[in-house]
């Protein structure tokens, strides 16, 4: 009963917007045959983006065509018109997005309107996976066979923390890696190098009282003098992507800064292994980071700060031109490479966002573009919400005001165009409004499923405490 009228009072807030769908699988292994549905869209009045959990859908099979119809029955029955449905974000899957016949295609022939956006995140997290392969195999190996040795066993984890006193290293637990979500990896990374003379020590004596293959290995890897550098190296690099990636889950409105955030990521890759003043020159999206003649010594590729530490001390010990030494700083640049030829690759339909241009305080302030009517060449809709004459002359008009300027953050700057008011009270602005917040409604990722069903459980989770 609680979740019906959850779904209905949900449905009902989405039958006055124009609004995007995020669909996914829940995280609930239990519910592996559902999907959910989830509706989000951009609330003037509150001024944030509201998630709305429409329904979860049974699934006899998990084929593209199945998983439309059942989406577009749900709306039906909810009597959600697709009409109001502007976007739509999903995993990346190939059901998804795929070349062969996926959802996104599906909607887009039958709904020419909506624009399908990948998820960010899910994008960023491929990215950070195919990178890796570059690196030594044994640096995930060893994060996952330590996790793996003591996840089912608290005798084990009791002693470890005997160990965890000599160095007086934090009574941390290990922490592991996701299969599926790479950039998980990065809390694995960070707590082995916390951990890591603690964990020398202690498998330095399970190596002796039990010599498996597993346990060798991870001994092996743990006093290997390079580990620490390379885990070092991942550590830093994998952070950058999971801010990225962290930026992405934010609850408001990004898609409008997608372009900028992955050229900014670009180049900071990018300038770790080639010359400044060539990465200077360039669009950081078309950016031929295969062109050797641009690129930097293989002794200057910058690892990070901690990773360079480490290698100059192992420099020191063998020779700063060991063959090892230069092998290490290959690895590096090669996952250096991978990934920014993937971030160029997966994100290669930015400009198709450019019709968000608008939205940034710089464009707007200064009526860089002088006339929205172009925008609603692009999204015809948009005559429904607002005449395109009445947006264009509250478009012109509203970069005269004073307090606005186009250094404002997006949200500050727009709160400022919303709330505008003349001497009898009324919005100066109405208009421009309520196609700004169409435009803030489009999608950047899925994380707003996992939210709704965080928020879910813990609705379970009270009802149930007060039954009992």
């Amino acid at each position: 009963m609680l979740g019906f009228l959850y779904m209905k009072e949900g449905a009902e807030q989405l039958k006055g917007h124009k609004f995007s769908l995020v669909i996914d699988e829940p995280t609930d292994m239990a519910t592996e045959s559902q999907m959910a549905v989830i509706g989000t869209y951009f609330d003037a009045e509150s001024f944030k983006m509201n998630t709305v959990f429409i329904d979860l859908v049974d699934l006899p099979n998990g084929k593209a065509d199945t998983i439309y119809t059942a989406v577009i029955q749900c709306l039906q029955e909810k009597h959600l018109p697709m009409e109001n449905v502007i976007g739509f974000c999903a995993n990346t899957c190939s059901v998804m997005f795929g070349v062969q016949h996926p959802i996104s295609q599906l909607l887009r022939k039958h709904h020419p309107w909506i624009v399908p956006v990948k998820c960010s995140g899910d994008l960023i997290r491929q990215c950070a996976s195919r990178a890796s392969l570059k690196l030594p195999k044994s640096l995930e190996d060893l994060c996952r066979n330590i996790h793996s040795h003591f996840r089912m066993c608290l005798q084990k984890r009791d002693a470890f923390r005997e160990f965890q006193d000599l160095p007086n290293a934090d009574d941390h637990r290990i922490l592991g890696a996701g299969h599926t979500r790479w950039l998980a990896m990065k809390i694995c990374v960070d707590r082995i190098l916390e951990q890591y003379e603690a964990l020398k020590a202690y498998f330095q004596g399970v190596a002796i009282e039990d010599p498996t293959h597993t346990n060798d290995s991870i001994l092996t890897s743990l006093t290997n003098a390079f580990t620490v550098a390379y885990l070092e190296f991942m550590s830093y690099n994998l952070g950058r992507l999971a801010s990225f990636n962290k930026l992405f889950q934010s609850e408001v409105p990004l898609l409008h800064v997608l372009k900028h955030e992955v050229s900014q990521l670009l180049l900071g890759l990018s300038l770790d292994f080639m010359e400044l003043s060539h990465v200077r020159m360039c669009d950081p999206l078309d950016l031929n980071v295969n062109d050797e003649e641009h690129h930097m010594p293989l002794c200057n590729v910058y690892t990070g700060v901690k990773a360079s530490k480490a290698i100059q001390s192992v420099g020191d010990s063998i020779g700063a031109k060991h063959p090892d030494i230069t092998l290490f700083q290959h690895h590096c640049k090669q996952f250096l490479i991978e990934c920014v030829t993937e971030i160029q690759h997966r994100f290669s339909n930015l400009q198709e966002l450019d019709f968000l241009r608008c939205l940034e305080p710089a464009v707007a302030n200064n009526l860089t573009i002088p006339s929205l009517a172009p925008l609603y060449q692009k999204l015809p809709y948009l005559e429904e919400v607002a005449s395109v004459q009445d947006v264009d002359t509250e478009w012109r008009k509203h970069s005269t005001l004073p307090t606005l300027n186009g250094s404002l953050p997006v949200q500050e700057y727009w709160r400022g165009v919303f709330t505008q008011k003349d001497a009898c009270g009324n919005q100066v602005h109405p208009h421009l409004s309520k196609i700004i917040s169409v435009l803030l409604s489009f999608p950047f990722s899925n994380a707003a499923v996992e939210r709704v069903f965080s928020q879910l459980r813990l609705i379970k989770d009270d009802r149930w405490t007060n039954i009992k």
